[in-house]
């Protein structure tokens, strides 16, 4: 399930810069791609000026994906509590030691168990609003730019579920749609 859930985010992240010119920037061993000239119009229709120079890792697409999937419903609150969760479990290391590794981890975020969520084809404008926010609070929490308001939380759950492992958790703090615990 693994290989198969990297291989759909390989094919998600192709995509996303498909009719891009790419070239390898090399200077970091992350695996930075710069796009050098982006389309008018990307994946979601967004409108984007040409010439418009942009960084895209793997590590941002896969929390960007991520985020939406766990928290586009919500505020960029909720955004940054979830993304704050990823880091939290990448430090820890007991899900994997990268961003990707963490969310792939088996059983661990329920969207990427179907196939068909790892990519975002919607029209709706509120849904590529909130795709194009995931964006937005990726790139600052992968900068370090908002405190820890989840206080080392590495568990969360939305307040409309009642999963039987939160008993087993402390309870850390509550922001907006998503309940967050520590253990």
């Amino acid at each position: 399930m693994r290989k198969l859930a990297l291989f759909l985010l390989g094919m998600v992240l192709s995509a996303s810069i498909a009719g891009c010119a790419v070239q390898d920037t090399k200077q970091s061993n992350t695996g930075y791609l710069e796009v050098l000239t982006a389309p008018k119009t990307v994946d979601l229709e967004v409108q984007i000026p040409e010439q418009t120079h942009y960084t895209i890792s793997r590590t941002a697409s896969c929390m960007q994906l991520n985020l939406y999937r766990e928290a586009g419903n919500g505020t960029k609150e909720d955004m940054i509590a979830v993304a704050q969760v990823v880091m939290r479990r990448v430090a820890e290391r007991r899900w994997g030691n990268d961003v990707c590794s963490v969310i792939l981890a088996r059983n661990q975020f329920s969207w990427t168990r179907k196939a068909s969520l790892f990519r975002m084809t919607s029209n709706n404008v509120l849904e590529q609003r909130a795709y194009a926010l995931a964006g937005q609070v990726t790139q600052e929490v992968l900068r370090g730019e908002h405190i820890n308001v989840v206080r080392g939380a590495n568990h969360y759950h939305a307040t409309y579920v009642a999963p039987a492992w939160k008993k087993k958790m402390k309870r850390i703090a509550q922001v907006g749609k998503h309940v967050f615990y520590q253990g």
